[in-house]
């Protein structure tokens, strides 16, 4: 099925060819329209697209919709014409009508017209914000890209947006399924477009499919080559071509790409690109490897001169600093530089303040929470964390306390960690059937860990239940026989990047 911009152009053109008119003669409206009763209502209609399609092209949205309402009058069934009053409609920032129109010729249970299915699956998108969709919303998004594809199998556009949602939504729940959904769509537009080959090459990675991975980001970066051999200043084939390096592990020939263009370092992209690669050589590096902590310092030093209030570089380097060693005590005085500007951002302060927890240091971690809570007062991980540290002071602040985690659980209901933190405060208040059912929900996931079994034998005490007392008793002390996994209790939440 051809689009309404595909069946207007057509028509265009058999105008043009066919009466031979200049285009400032048809589109003189109305009035030549209506002078010429002779022609017949094909002719009309005819006339009114061509007009209507020159206007949305001048983008003169009120001429544009004087024509598609004629149309609708016309020929009152036609959903290219209903598709051309909701553009119009959207151009005017009437998004109500443009929604309510679409939906006419798109309905959510049905099959309708594939072009308008897309543009609610845009508008769906664009209304979710950086805001996790509610499950309805992925499940109406998922069936208006899936009728778009259905009635225009090629649409590229389409199959990748599909192929990104089955990314997101496989990254969530971890099924393998998903996965192999998005490949499918994702390569049914690589043939045309090779710009999407590295987005297939990673989903192939995941899959487990190595060797098809590694071709297909080859054939990404011999494309970017190519378009970038034809123009040296094309930004886009530099950061392609850069990009499939980098997933090749090929680091150094990446840098290289990004540094050989005009100006390397004076555009944006090329910035945080380099910043990015130089990120993805440290993670490729072995941690465990005692011997390469110099190199991930000499990366991390090079990206903090590039972008010194990049969170992410400012997390690792701040990782480094737990080390021991030449290398760790260069990361400690680069962090201290940065802490020195004022500038540092909140997510290194609870990363100093969570290994601070881990060294015991209270007093430091107290001051690296607060001062992360100032800066970003709705982190979940520095409310859990700062609560922590606060419960545990000398004296202990416990009505500050539960405070901290009772916003904590608001932000991440759902967070096992969390609704320990705020059990084991609430225990210490006295408040034993409250602390029992936030220590239950943690339970079913932690089922190991060694202070939850303790604090809820003192609860079941507490309450006179003898009996689960002593089985929470045992409990505990079986998970310190088996290596002490229930010491992972005592580790308040690091931020994940």
């Amino acid at each position: 099925m051809n689009t309404p911009n595909t069946e207007i152009t057509l028509w265009i053109e058999f105008r043009r060819l066919v009466l031979g008119l200049p285009s400032v003669v048809i589109a003189t409206g109305a009035i030549f329209l209506v002078t010429q009763e002779h022609r017949t209502r094909a002719d009309l209609i005819g006339d009114y697209q061509w007009a209507a399609a020159t206007a949305m092209r001048g983008q003169d949205w009120d001429k544009a919709d004087v024509y598609y309402r004629k149309l609708a009058w016309l020929h009152e069934t036609d959903v290219a014409t209903q598709y051309g009053l909701a553009l119009v409609a959207e151009q005017q920032g009437d998004h109500d009508r443009a929604r309510g129109l679409m939906s006419d010729i798109a309905p959510d249970d049905s099959a309708g017209f594939g072009p308008a299915h897309f543009w609610l699956a845009r508008d769906l998108v664009r209304r979710t914000n950086r805001k996790p969709p509610a499950p309805n919303v992925l499940e109406t998004l998922e069936r208006h890209l899936l009728r778009t594809v259905e009635r225009q199998p090629d649409h590229a556009s389409a199959h990748v947006m599909l192929g990104r949602f089955y990314r997101g939504q496989g990254r969530v729940k971890r099924v393998r399924e998903l996965f192999e959904k998005a490949a499918w769509h994702l390569a049914k537009v690589t043939p045309g477009y090779p710009k999407y080959r590295l987005e297939l090459a990673a989903l192939y990675r995941i899959l487990g499919n190595a060797a098809q991975a590694e071709s297909l980001a080859e054939a990404s970066g011999d494309h970017f080559q190519q378009e970038l051999d034809a123009d040296r200043n094309d930004i886009e084939a530099r950061l392609g071509l850069a990009a499939a390096q980098v997933f090749l592990h090929r680091f150094s020939e990446a840098l290289g790409t990004l540094e050989d263009g005009p100006d390397p370092r004076g555009a944006e992209p090329i910035r945080k690109a380099l910043v990015a690669t130089w990120l993805a050589w440290v993670n490729a590096l072995d941690p465990a490897q005692e011997s390469l902590v110099g190199k991930r310092l000499e990366l991390l030093q090079q990206a903090i001169q590039l972008d010194p209030e990049n969170p992410i570089v400012l997390n690792n380097l701040a990782h480094l600093t737990m080390l021991s060693g030449p290398a760790a005590d260069k990361a400690r005085g680069e962090l201290k530089d940065v802490l020195a500007t004022g500038r540092a951002p909140a997510v290194v302060h609870l990363t100093l303040g969570s290994i601070a927890i881990k060294q015991q240091k209270l007093d430091q971690a107290e001051y690296h929470l607060n001062q992360a809570f100032e800066m970003n007062p709705r982190m979940p991980e520095v409310l859990n964390n700062l609560a922590w540290v606060v419960a545990r002071a000398a004296p202990p602040q416990l009505s500050r306390a539960l405070d901290l985690a009772d916003m904590a659980v608001k932000l991440r209901p759902r967070h096992v960690e969390m609704r320990e933190t705020r059990g084991q405060i609430l225990f210490q208040l006295g408040r034993h059937q409250e602390s029992l059912e936030d220590l239950l929900i943690a339970l079913r996931q932690l089922p190991g860990r060694t202070e939850i079994h303790v604090t809820l034998a003192a609860i079941y005490e507490q309450l006179g239940d003898d009996e689960m007392a002593e089985r929470h008793r045992r409990r505990a002390s079986d998970s310190k026989q088996v290596g002490g996994a229930g010491e992972a209790g005592k580790r308040p939440n690091e931020t994940t990047e």
